[in-house]
């Protein structure tokens, strides 16, 4: 056996304790674990290619997941939420039991490596970005509101409101929390699909600078920008962005049913020269 494969033996090993679960990796070679239990599934899984183990080991979660939607991990007996089920019903919190607290060396390694991850540099944020959001905005469509591509969460004063409506009061809830004055300059920032730009240029007179990273994301707003005094800058001129702005703004969400007095205001700063 390789190590990777070695390696998830003896964490699966570790972890599955009550039901069972058998593995077999791409060579051909067979692992099981557990004890047949009432009230504890029976699970059956392939791994289709030497690297699936080596995946799951380096992040367990994005592992577990990717390898599983590209049809490398395969599941022969059950299902996945009988996996998922298997495995969270052995954790130590589901059984009662306590969490041992991490080593001051883990506890090193985590936070320095969290601090190294949490460094959000150009080059890497316009990929990360890329990534989420240019695979095409008719994906976008199938799940947005129709009316201002709103990805946050929407504002529902009343009930039997529609999507496209309940983006809409949002909208207007952030605009009114603004305060804002025909001529004022707003900076939007991660303006997304331009919704909130489009939004506050028509109903407030004022002038929009929505900054985005996405070439997909600037290639929809734009198209209607020129009417209401949008800016797209993209993808990082907001470094050398000169002027000065009323306010600078970033889509906040609201909670349905909440009242406008106790809902989430935008973040908005004074953009003074």
């Amino acid at each position: 056996m390789s190590l990777p494969m070695r390696l998830f033996d003896k964490v699966i090993g570790r972890i599955v304790e009550r039901g069972r679960l058998e593995i077999t990796y791409h060579d051909g070679h067979k692992s099981a674990f557990g004890t047949p239990e009432a009230g504890f599934p029976d699970v059956a899984i392939r791994f289709a290619d030497a690297k699936v183990a080596r995946n799951i080991i380096l992040d367990p979660r994005l592992g577990a997941a990717e390898t599983f939607m590209d049809g490398r991990l395969l599941i022969e007996r059950g299902d996945v939420m009988q996996l998922v089920h298997l495995l969270r019903a052995n954790q130590p919190w589901d059984k009662g039991g306590n969490l041992k607290p991490p080593s001051p060396l883990l506890r090193l390694k985590e936070n320095a490596a969290f601090l190294a991850a949490s460094f959000n540099r150009a080059d890497s944020a316009k990929r990360n970005i890329s990534h989420h959001y240019d695979i095409g905005n008719e994906l976008y469509r199938l799940m947005l509101d129709s009316e201002h591509m709103q990805y946050s969460c929407a504002y529902w004063p009343r009930e039997d409101m529609s999507l496209g409506e309940a983006q809409e009061a949002k909208l207007a809830h952030i605009a009114a929390k603004l305060a804002l004055e025909p001529g004022q300059r707003v900076l939007d920032i991660g303006c997304g699909w331009g919704g909130m730009a489009i939004y506050l240029a028509r109903h407030a007179d004022v002038v929009v600078h929505g900054i985005t990273l996405s070439e997909e994301q600037l290639a929809s707003p734009t198209a209607s920008c020129s009417s209401w005094s949008i800016t797209a800058i993209w993808p990082h001129a907001a470094r050398g962005l000169t002027g000065s702005s009323r306010s600078a703004c970033s889509n906040m969400s609201a909670s349905r049913n909440s009242e406008p007095s106790s809902a989430p205001a935008p973040i908005c700063w004074p953009m003074t020269a």
